[in-house]
């Protein structure tokens, strides 16, 4: 049995792919190297060398840090600055 992908931990959610070529519907062979376990599944896409792949389903780290704006919001001032004051006072 050839092994397609490897893992380090069955913790894990990600494996590399080891060898060239996987196509979509290819029956992959996994090996977790920790325990010493073989995984086995279809591909749902090509795969090339050296890229990971999910191997169960992976939670976005953006509904992990809900409570955290997406954009840094803009400083708010402070204090108001009347310009139209100051101007006159220059002048």
């Amino acid at each position: 049995m050839a092994i397609h992908f490897v893992v380090h931990d069955e913790g894990d959610s990600v494996g590399v792919v080891v060898v060239e070529g996987l196509k979509s519907g290819t029956r992959l062979n996994g090996w977790i190297m920790d325990q010493d376990k073989m995984i086995e599944f279809d591909a749902k896409s090509d795969i090339p060398i050296g890229h990971k792949l999910a191997i169960k389903p992976i939670k976005s780290q953006l509904s992990q840090m809900s409570n955290y704006p997406l954009r840094p919001r803009a400083p708010q001032p402070t204090t108001r600055v009347n310009f139209t004051a100051a101007i006159r006072l220059i002048e």
